[in-house]
């Protein structure tokens, strides 16, 4: 949580932050089983996350939002092709073992593509 609390914050946070960050979790991503493992465990109210109350999601559902959000805000302020390739990589390292996706992580899924 606290890895995904600094992409999360990202606006705020020196851009080596935001590229260790996502290192790390590019590198989580290529684990199957840690791919399996983030949707089998339930969060229960994540408070940072501001967008919209989340009373509970998988640990893997708000990993696929934190993700989509730094892309979003690369498209708009940086436009960093490194930080965009490496997040649309890590989503799709994990796209394999997507499971019980709630209909918001769902929608900001299709929004995402619609917008690439």
């Amino acid at each position: 949580m606290p890895l995904l609390k600094i992409l999360y914050d990202s606006q705020e946070k020196s851009s080596h932050h935001i590229y260790m960050g996502l290192i790390i979790l590019l590198i989580l991503s290529e684990d199957e089983v840690f791919n399996k493992a983030v949707h089998e465990i339930m969060v229960k109210n994540v408070q940072w996350y501001k967008e919209r109350p989340l009373s509970e999601i998988s640990l893997g559902g708000l990993l696929i939002l934190v993700v989509i959000r730094t892309i979003q805000y690369n498209m708009t302020r940086m436009r960093d092709k490194y930080l965009h390739t490496n997040c649309l990589a890590a989503l799709a390292n994990m796209s394999a073992q997507f499971n019980n996706l709630s209909a918001f992580v769902s929608q900001k899924i299709i929004k995402l593509v619609f917008k690439i």
